[in-house]
């Protein structure tokens, strides 16, 4: 009776430890995928932001005709024959851009051949250029004309090792983006072509605060309407380097207007905010 009692107990404790062991095993951190996502989801709207910004400046007709204009809350100066020939200013302090994003220090924009030459891209630099008060560099950034294609002026923005440094410590997200702007244009606006909607698509990727690294394409684009703060529609899946799922990330419906992405991983739901409170654990 004793052996039978001990042959027992000694079945149960390995049938315990193989079923404690099998489902470690098959855990799955899902943490891991919301926290990295955050941080690609926070460069891209950086991207998405300046973007906005630039276009609204090259396609505005009175700011290259009269040399200055105020847009997204910055002085915008036109000079043909200068160096730089579109430069952005924001005050030391800082101004709101209109959308709820404080802006500190300059942006130039070297354009040569102009905005609109195939095979001369426009190179961008940052001079002591906060969003939010994150610093933002990049070691190159540039936009090219790709030509017009079905009505729409086709764009190329590429960024080699940019970089935001959060100002509240919690450290850099740093990221190579290899992107598609198409401009929608609506010829009744002011009497001339002006952007309607862009459409972004393309690849990034980079390593987040964490030091985790991701990577992503866009499936279907998503839009800015040049009005709202937040990217809207598209579908971009991202892919993480330490474990084996990945996401799929959608921006809110185009009707709306909201602070909000959904990040789907093996068909849970994953909502979240796109800019979020800084200095919160």
């Amino acid at each position: 009776m004793k052996r039978v009692f001990y042959l027992t107990a000694l079945v149960s404790v390995l049938c315990f430890a193989s079923c404690k062991k099998e489902n470690k095993n098959t855990s799955v951190d899902y943490a891991f995928g919301v926290e990295v996502s955050s941080d690609y989801v926070s460069a891209q709207h950086l991207l998405f932001t300046l973007s906005n910004t630039y276009f609204k400046a090259i396609y505005d007709s009175n700011l290259l005709a009269s040399g200055t204009a105020t847009i997204d809350g910055a002085m915008v100066k036109y000079f043909p024959d200068s160096t730089y020939q579109l430069q952005i200013f924001y005050p030391e302090w800082g101004q709101d851009d209109g959308y709820g994003n404080w802006r500190q220090g300059e942006i130039y924009a070297k354009a040569d051949s102009g905005f609109f030459k195939q095979q001369f891209p426009v190179e961008i630099s940052f001079v002591n250029f906060n969003l939010t008060k994150d610093t933002i560099n990049a070691d190159s950034y540039s936009y090219s004309y790709m030509g017009d294609e079905n009505g729409m002026d086709k764009f190329n923005l590429r960024v080699v090792n940019g970089s935001r440094n959060y100002e509240d410590t919690s450290g850099v997200i740093s990221f190579n983006a290899d992107l598609s702007v198409n401009i929608v244009k609506n010829d009744t606006l002011s009497g001339s072509s002006q952007p309607e909607l862009l459409l972004f698509s393309g690849t990034m990727d980079g390593i987040c605060r964490n030091g985790d690294s991701f990577s992503t394409e866009s499936t279907i684009d998503f839009i800015s309407d040049l009005n709202c703060n937040w990217m809207k529609d598209g579908a971009v899946t991202i892919n993480f380097n330490k474990v084996e799922y990945t996401g799929t990330i959608y921006f809110s419906d185009t009707s709306i207007c909201e602070n909000w992405y959904n990040l789907v991983i093996d068909n849970i739901d994953f909502p979240s905010k796109i800019q979020k409170p800084k200095w919160l654990k």
